[in-house]
C-alpha cells in the first residue's frame, strides 16, 4: 500500500469520528438552545423545567466544552448551536472566575462572620463536624439537621467558643435546627412552614451585636425528592418566606441555611430579588456546596444549595465556600459581613 492509500484509510476513521461529533454537538446545542429560550417564557411550575434549571450550570458548561472541542476541530456547523448556552455559563458563573471579589469595610469598620452548615444527621460521632466549626471561628453558626444526639455533642464540644446556643433537636434529624452565637440571643423561636403536609424545623432568632440587633433566619427549606419528585412545596415555603422578610422590615437582617434550591430555580430569584446574596457578591467561583455520593463515596461538589442573605444595614465583604465538609455531604458557608446604619450616608472609601 502506498503512503497515499496509507494516508487516506487513516483519515477515514477520524473523518467519521469528526463527524459523530458534530451530529453529536449540533444535537446537544440544539436542545440546550431551545431550553434556555423557552427558559425565558417557562417557570419552575412546569415540571421539566424546574428539572432543567436546578441542572443548568452543568448543561451550560457541557455546551461550553462542547464548543471549544468543535472550534479546535472546525467543526463551524455545530458552534452556532452553542453559542448561547456558552454564553449563558459564562455570564452566569465564568466572571467569578475573574479575580476576587473580596472587599474591605468600608463604612463603619465593624463585622459580622457567619456560617451556613448542613452537617448531615447520621450516627456516628460528629468530631470532625466539631473541629470543622471551631477552626472557623465565627461569630454566629447556623446548622441544620440537628438529632438529639447531635445537640449534645455540640452543647459539650463548643460552649466554650459559643456561649450562646439556641438548640431544637428532633428525633427525625432532617427537620432539627441548632444555632450557636458569640453573642447574646435576645430572641427565638423555632417554627415550621405553614401550607404544605410536611416542612422541616425553622428558626428565627434576635442576637445582641455590639453595633445593632440583627435579626437572623436559620432555614432548611423542603428539597424537590420530599415525598417524590415536586417543586411546589419549596415553592410554597419560599413565598411564605417572603412575605416574613417584607413583615420584618428590619435594618439588618440576615437569612440563611440549606435552601435545597439552584440559583437558576425560579425560587432563588424570589429571594435574591429582596436580599443580597453574599457569595454571588463576595466570593469567587460557582460555590458548589454539595457532594454527590456514590455508595459512600464522594464523587463531586455538584450543587450549590446553601446560601447566606442579607438585607439592609448588611453588607458582604469577603465570602467562601470551606474545603472540608467535616464528614458531610455539605460543605459550610462562610462570609463576613459588615453592619452599617443603611439610613446614614458615608464618605466614599
Amino acid at each position: 500500500m502506498s503512503r497515499v492509500e496509507t494516508a487516506q484509510s487513516a483519515r477515514k476513521p477520524r473523518g467519521c469520528l469528526v463527524r459523530l461529533f458534530a451530529l453529536a454537538a449540533g444535537a446537544y446545542g440544539a436542545v440546550a438552545t431551545l431550553l434556555l429560550l423557552l427558559r425565558l417564557v417557562v417557570t419552575d411550575s412546569f415540571l421539566p423545567m424546574a428539572v432543567y434549571a436546578t441542572a443548568a450550570h452543568w448543561l451550560w458548561l457541557f455546551a461550553l466544552i462542547l464548543l471549544v472541542v468543535a472550534l479546535l476541530l472546525r467543526v463551524w456547523r455545530a458552534v452556532p448551536l452553542l453559542v448561547l448556552p456558552s454564553l449563558a455559563w459564562l455570564l452566569v458563573f465564568g466572571v467569578r472566575f475573574v479575580g476576587s471579589s473580596a472587599q474591605t469595610a468600608a463604612r463603619s469598620g465593624v463585622t459580622l462572620t457567619t456560617v451556613t452548615y448542613n452537617i448531615q444527621w447520621r450516627s456516628e460521632p460528629y468530631d470532625a463536624t466539631l473541629a470543622l466549626i471551631r477552626e472557623m471561628d465565627a461569630d454566629v453558626v447556623a446548622l441544620q439537621e440537628i438529632s438529639p444526639q447531635a445537640a449534645v455533642q455540640l452543647d459539650e464540644g463548643l460552649a466554650d467558643l459559643y456561649p450562646h446556643m439556641a438548640l431544637d433537636p428532633l428525633e427525625w434529624g432532617y427537620a432539627g435546627q441548632a444555632f450557636l452565637s458569640k453573642y447574646p440571643i435576645l430572641e427565638h423561636e423555632f417554627f415550621e412552614f405553614e401550607g404544605n403536609t410536611r416542612s422541616f424545623g425553622q428558626q428565627r432568632l434576635v442576637i445582641d451585636h455590639p453595633a445593632y440587633p440583627v435579626i437572623i433566619y436559620n432555614l432548611h427549606l423542603l428539597h424537590p425528592l420530599t415525598g417524590g419528585l415536586n417543586f411546589a412545596p419549596r415553592a410554597n415555603e419560599m413565598r411564605a418566606l417572603s412575605q416574613r422578610i417584607r413583615d420584618e422590615g428590619a435594618p439588618h437582617l440576615i437569612v440563611m441555611g440549606d435552601f435545597n434550591m439552584s440559583e437558576t430555580n425560579d425560587d432563588y430569584g424570589v429571594i435574591a430579588g429582596l436580599m443580597r446574596d453574599a457569595y454571588r457578591d463576595a466570593g469567587s467561583g460557582i460555590g458548589l456546596t454539595h457532594t454527590l455520593r456514590l455508595r459512600g463515596v464522594d464523587i463531586t461538589r455538584w450543587m450549590r444549595l446553601d446560601y447566606i442573605f442579607s438585607q439592609g444595614g448588611l453588607d458582604p465583604i469577603d465570602a467562601r465556600v470551606m474545603p472540608t465538609s467535616g464528614g458531610s455531604d455539605h460543605a459550610p458557608v462562610w462570609a463576613r459581613i459588615e453592619i452599617f446604619d443603611p439610613s446614614a450616608s458615608y464618605p466614599d472609601p
